[in-house]
């Protein structure tokens, strides 16, 4: 019973992430998902109870996702009773083989296959003099004001019922970021601007003070 509650609670964020795992099992960790079978590649709620395999590994994640959170309210009350803080790192950026890209393609700069058309990294520095790429499919940012940064707001959410301060890693990127042609050297990326103070206004007013470092 408690199970279920929760499970109904948490519906929306969980299920293209519990999907994308139990399809994984199946199909083959190491395929990337524009290279799984057609009527697999495009996410839609309930599609793993079209397969009986599936429908199996989806339940076995939605039960460890249940257990974990039961144990890191534990974990955290612990640590809170005792004037700890727990600080999470948030990543600017996900792979292309992951859940949020897969259920969320509109967001995302790919081509019509899913694979990404314009990739993260940074240009020429004392550390890197050719330039760094690191494959994560940028944003579409104009898709995302007009969708009121929905998916960031989902995941800020997120992250603000798991830690007490939330580490933007990097901040840099909502303000500007660096985008490279897929399949050309960093050399060939640009600067291109982020939201800027825009999306963090649409989340004060959502979530109040924002506990961000």
């Amino acid at each position: 019973k408690e199970f279920k509650a929760w499970y109904a609670d948490n519906k929306d964020w969980l299920e293209p992430y519990v999907s994308f795992r139990a399809i994984k099992e199946v199909v083959g960790d190491d395929i990337p998902w524009p290279l799984w079978p057609e009527n697999l590649r495009e996410y839609r709620m309930g599609m793993e109870e079209e397969e009986t395999t599936i429908s199996a590994n989806a339940e076995v994640h939605r039960r460890a996702q249940y257990v974990f959170e039961k144990q890191w309210r534990e974990l955290r009350a612990y640590a809170n009773e005792r004037g700890i803080k727990i600080i999470g790192d948030m990543p600017m950026y996900v792979s292309a083989d992951s859940s949020d890209v897969w259920a969320e393609r509109d967001i995302f700069a790919l081509d019509e296959k899913g694979n990404p058309l314009r990739v993260a990294g940074c240009p020429p520095d004392n550390f890197a003099k050719d330039g760094q790429i690191w494959g994560n499919p940028t944003f579409r940012w104009d898709v995302l004001r007009k969708r009121g940064f929905d998916w960031w707001m989902r995941r800020l959410e997120r992250m603000i019922e798991l830690y007490d301060y939330v580490r933007l890693d990097h901040v840099l990127g909502f303000s500007s970021f660096y985008n490279i042609p897929a399949g050309l050297g960093a050399l060939e990326g640009a600067w291109n601007f982020g939201p800027g103070l825009e999306l963090f206004k649409a989340a004060q007013e959502r979530f109040g003070d924002l506990p961000f470092i």
